[in-house]
């Protein structure tokens, strides 16, 4: 009865079934917990969540009582228990819960057994709706061999792994990736029945749509949806997948009302069976606004998106700050692929209209985990002492989770590790998401005066300006479609930090640019000039501002997606560079800058306690390469200091055992300046684990000589201004809604009031230079903007062997104005 979908006439049947079986074998009995775990199924079919997960739970408690709880039968179960109860709530606790089992159940069944390979299947979906998507995609590739070897090709679990990896390759933007996943498992399914077929039809379908084809991806969905009055099981979330696709399929035809019509019944059944507040529900907002606004009923829209809001708000608030898992989970419902809409189209909508609330949205948006940097709870001493062991064991485990394969037992035991450590600190420290409720005026007002703030909201190449000041009314400027941005801000990184742009394969093409190994399809003509490429930036992200910005000799910028990347002083404005006339902090959001000024009391004041700490590592063994300058940098950098008010650890004494010290003892957080000139990096892994490199002590086997991003927050910083004069130490993994997680992040969360970073590898000779002149104006009051822009006109204009723009252009400043 279930496979011919009569769902109801099968509930039915099993509700008797388990009754029988309850008073003639009993209730413990093999057969009636059989009978109850279809009963369970039935119902879960049905969207009874509520009444199948008892059920689910009664059978996993009955084997795991009979057979041990990691018997493959118990895990059978436990799969069942934990996947109503995701689908139901979509919390992290469940996710907890199943990594947390997970190492004792694959200790005892094995790598490939079939309820391992289901486990981690689930595990995965979890992840992605957590927003850890590279983990979900590695999850999946290792999923799909082990089902290929023990299932056969044309299994249809084979065939379900096959579109999971494809569905996650696609999310990360690998439409090609994704369409030879796809036909490989089309080819392999061919004859297997069709439900695979028309799984896989609808999958083609959704590819096709995001490809641009959605004549095709119309006809692939048509049989599985006829139209929009038709009759479809409202129940099936197969068929909900399809009426969705098809309703984005008729948006982009231009036959909006029907889109709007059956994407209305496809939220009101999902709403009905998996809740308000639901991310499934969530999503289903956000695809009706986005139609909506396809067909010109922008009123109607801004009240399906203000419903968004408030119900994302209701779920996420609780999660504000904390580790990557939780800003993680705040950009669920910000960044969209295919999402559609949410925050960033809701600003979007706002912008022309009512830009003060646009800000609000972005604020929202962005303003989240970076509240209250360095937060520690104030409850005494020992809360501290116990916040800081317990962020100690969070970082530990971030870095293990990020250094190990997900799905190996030592990813596994670390993600337990991290649960337990977040669910600690959460005890210790003060509730988080104080930021959920403002005044936007109050932090406006936090700005300096004559500033201006230039928040910059990028939705899938579509950017909108939002720009406030102290004189300065909100103002909001759809700055339109700027297509391949990321591609364009890369291909301007590229250009302009290579000291041979010819060497750099930088294509032109219809729409922007692009580095490519190989000519891009569409593309005219390699491309060497930067200057080419910052002008047609230029022209699509200031040219519209400068009525608002051009006079305003200080910008703020809270940058979005990969403008977090782009150097924005090679821009020009008014026909000069952006670096000729004004200062640039880079700001994650106002709430960063309000949180900033608020513990302004607690940086040191100009010659208080010490004024200077130096790093200088030139050989950091290894594979490491040697980095002549470095030590000759910071002894430069401290001659400007009085002697008996500066640090200096150099070489072999700057290891990683010596800077915990400087932190136990309570000096590291009297230093006004920190400088450290080292190798840095940006891990593939993961931002947890890129790192500033130290000495390596080679008695000390405690410590690896890396301070990782995962590791700065640990650390108690008030300094004014950290330096990092290294390489690639302001980049990082972008996240929805707050820009660049990575060195930035961590130093600000530490406690620092300013971060200064590159944005490519600077050369150490460039930056032994560069340094020496920057603290110069430091020494005589000049604020860190100021003397960060004075110092590269210096070196631009001198034309000496680092006037060029890859040696001081990199350069970043990050923090609070």
């Amino acid at each position: 009865m279930r496979n011919k979908r009569r769902t109801k006439d099968a509930i039915a049947v099993l509700e008797d079934l388990v009754a029988r079986r309850e008073r003639v074998d009993g209730a413990a009995a093999v057969e009636t917990i059989r009978a109850k775990n279809n009963l369970a199924a039935a119902l879960r079919d049905a969207g009874d969540l509520a009444h199948a997960e008892p059920l689910f739970q009664d059978v996993y408690s009955a084997r795991a009582k009979s057979l041990g709880p990691n018997h493959e039968q118990s895990v059978f179960a436990w799969h069942n228990l934990m996947a109503v109860r995701w689908e139901r709530y979509g919390s992290e606790a469940v996710l907890r819960e199943v990594e947390s089992a997970l190492p004792a159940q694959q200790e005892a069944l094995g790598r490939e057994n079939s309820e391992i390979v289901r486990m981690k299947t689930l595990l995965a979906s979890m992840l992605w709706a957590q927003g850890r998507l590279d983990e979900t995609r590695e999850l999946f590739a290792e999923v799909l061999p082990i089902r290929r070897r023990v299932m056969g090709v044309a299994n249809r679990q084979t065939q379900e792994a096959a579109r999971n990896l494809a569905f996650i390759t696609l999310r990360l933007g690998d439409i090609e990736g994704a369409l030879d996943i796809i036909e490989t498992a089309r080819r392999d399914a061919a004859g297997s029945g069709d439900a695979s077929a028309r799984e896989l039809r609808q999958q083609l379908a959704y590819v096709r749509l995001l490809a641009g084809d959605a004549h095709r991806a119309l006809e692939l969905v048509t049989s599985e949806v006829p139209a929009a009055d038709a009759h479809w099981n409202e129940s099936s979330p197969f068929e909900l997948a399809a009426a969705f696709i098809r309703a984005a399929a008729l948006s982009a035809l231009g036959r909006h009302d029907e889109a709007i019509s059956l994407q209305g019944r496809v939220l009101e059944a999902v709403e009905g069976r998996l809740g308000r507040l639901h991310p499934n529900t969530l999503q289903s907002l956000r695809g009706l606004a986005t139609f909506l606004i396809a067909g010109g009923k922008d009123a109607a829209a801004r009240d399906v998106l203000e419903t968004f809001l408030e119900r994302s708000e209701a779920r996420d608030g609780a999660l504000a700050g904390g580790s990557d898992t939780h800003r993680r989970q705040l950009s669920q419902g910000i960044e969209s692929l295919f999402q559609l809409a949410g925050y960033k189209t809701y600003v979007r909508l706002l912008a022309a209209t009512d830009p003060t609330r646009a800000l609000e949205v972005a604020e929202l948006a962005k303003g989240r985990s970076l509240a209250e940097p360095g937060a520690v709870s104030g409850r005494g001493q020992v809360a501290r002492s116990e916040a800081r062991e317990a962020a100690w064991r969070l970082a530990k485990a971030e870095e293990a989770l990020a250094a190990n394969e997900p799905g190996s037992a030592p990813y596994l035991r670390a993600a337990n590790e991290r649960a337990e450590a977040e669910a600690r600190l959460r005890t210790l420290r003060p509730a988080a998401g104080t930021t959920r409720r403002f005044r936007l005026a109050d932090r406006i007002a936090t700005l300096p005066k004559g500033a201006v703030f230039i928040d910059y909201v990028v939705d899938d190449d579509r950017v909108v300006a939002l720009l406030a000041g102290k004189d300065l009314p909100v103002t909001g400027i759809d700055l339109g479609r700027v297509d391949r941005l990321a591609d364009t801000v890369e291909a301007l990184r590229r250009l302009t930090a290579t000291t041979d742009p010819a060497s750099e394969r930088v294509w032109r093409t219809a729409d922007g640019y692009r580095w490519s190994l190989s000519k891009p399809p569409g593309a005219t003509e390699r491309t060497k000039d930067a200057t080419e490429i910052a002008r047609f930036l230029s022209r699509n992200l200031l040219a519209p501002l400068a009525p608002h910005v051009g006079k305003s000799p200080r910008w703020i910028v809270s940058p979005d997606g990969a403008l977090a990347f782009l150097p924005f002083e090679l821009l020009e404005i008014g026909g000069k560079r952006v670096v000729e006339n004004h200062e640039i902090t880079i700001a994650p959001s106002l709430a960063v800058i309000t949180a900033g000024k608020a513990r302004a009391a607690r940086v040191l004041a100009p010659g208080a306690n010490r004024e200077f700490l130096g790093i200088g590592v030139s050989r950091a063994g290894g594979d490491w390469p040697e980095l002549p300058a470095a030590e000759r940098e910071v002894t430069a950098v401290a001659s400007l200091f009085p002697a008996d008010r500066r640090v200096t650890l150099m070489g072999a004494q700057a290891t990683e055992a010596a800077f915990a010290k400087l932190d136990a003892s309570g000096d590291l957080e009297r230093f006004r300046y920190i400088h450290i000139a080292s190798h840095a990096f940006l891990s593939p892994r993961g931002s947890s684990l890129s790192g500033v490199v130290l000495a390596k002590d080679p008695t000390d086997e405690s410590n690896d000589g890396i301070v990782t991003a995962a590791e700065w927050p640990v650390y108690r910083l008030r300094s004014d201004l950290v330096v990092l004069s290294a390489c690639d130490t302001g980049r990082g993994t972008l996240l929805a809604g707050e820009g660049v997680m990575g060195l930035p992040y961590a130093l600000l969360q530490a406690g620092a009031r300013d971060v200064l970073l590159t944005l490519w590898p600077v050369s150490d000779a460039a930056a032994a230079d560069f340094m020496p002149r920057f603290y110069g104006r430091l020494r005589k009051g000049m604020p860190p903007a100021k003397a960060l822009r004075e110092t590269k006109l210096e070196l631009a204009r001198a034309r000496g062997p680092h006037a060029a723009p890859a040696h001081w252009a990199a350069f970043v400043l990050h923090g609070v104005p």
